[in-house]
């Protein structure tokens, strides 16, 4: 199979690399090699090569003519055109090399897979906690410059993590009210009164704050920050849209590594912290 891999227009790293995720595990399953595709037109968080502007690379990369243009989840009237879906996988199959039967539009039937997939008796969040520890191994560059920016507050030993998503999500569901963050914090048998906040709008750290004045929230969002704009974000130049997706990466660590992370279903950053996590110290504000 081939997973194009920042290709998809509207998607932003977290809906990508979740994407990533589930095709690879399910190639895993089914028995199925994996490859990824070679960028020419480079866009959103992708600078230049895609997986490798960040990460190791851990598998091989197919090429092929409009490969990143054609293979992508949905086509422009599809619906109106079936014939649009067939005919791109007969070109892709044909022109790709190495050769490849699978593409990101094709159905893997990814669910239900289910255990064992890495040991036995191991549950589908477990093995998705095992397999991002394998991918998520940063290039020296990314590395040293995600370590810097951690750098920029001091984390304790133990502290909860949250992410307040705003911005262009109001497109697809409500904003939770900060509120369910306030009651879920509250109810916890916890000694722990530092809170690391991710959120896209600096505004929902005084908010929050305002509201559990006994509680000391750190932060790596910047005081500019107003909502996430995937539109505007993919317009950006290359250099700072690198910044902000390194940035990015930091606040994603700092909410892996939390005693407890409190989040919303509503969003893909909280799906890669559970992922990350396995599910465990995961508690859902809805």
């Amino acid at each position: 199979m081939v997973y194009s891999f920042g290709c998809w227009p509207t998607a932003s790293f977290g809906a990508d690399y979740l994407g990533l995720l589930a095709r690879l595990m399910a190639c895993l399953r089914l028995g199925i090699g994996f490859r990824l595709c070679k960028i020419r037109s480079p866009q959103g968080f992708v600078i230049k090569n895609g997986w490798t502007d960040y990460f190791q690379p851990f598998c091989e990369v197919a090429t092929g003519p409009m490969l990143d243009r054609i293979n992508r989840h949905n086509f422009p009237f599809q619906q109106r055109f079936p014939v649009v879906k067939p005919l791109a996988r007969l070109w892709l199959k044909c022109a790709t090399r190495p050769r490849a039967d699978y593409f990101q539009f094709d159905d893997l039937k990814t669910e239900p897979l289910g255990p064992p997939i890495f040991e036995p008796n191991e549950n589908y969040l477990s093995a998705c906690r095992d397999l991002v520890r394998l991918l998520w191994t940063y290039n020296a560059a990314t590395a040293s410059e995600v370590e810097r920016i951690k750098d920029e507050i001091v984390a304790p030993k133990n502290y909860l993590g949250i992410c307040i998503r705003r911005g262009d999500k109001i497109a697809e569901n409500s904003y939770v009210d900060i509120d369910r963050y306030v009651d879920s914090i509250s109810t916890l048998a916890s000694d722990t009164r530092i809170i690391f906040v991710a959120t896209d709008d600096v505004r929902t750290i005084s908010e929050i704050s305002s509201k559990m004045p006994h509680y000391v929230f750190i932060s790596l969002t910047e005081n500019d920050a107003r909502g996430y704009i995937h539109s505007e974000f993919k317009s950006l130049p290359r250099e700072e849209r690198r910044r902000r997706t390194l940035r990015f990466f930091a606040q994603l660590e700092l909410l892996r590594d939390a005693s407890l992370f409190i989040g919303t279903r509503t969003t893909n950053v909280s799906w890669m912290v559970n992922a990350h996590r396995g599910g465990n110290g995961v508690i859902w504000v809805d």
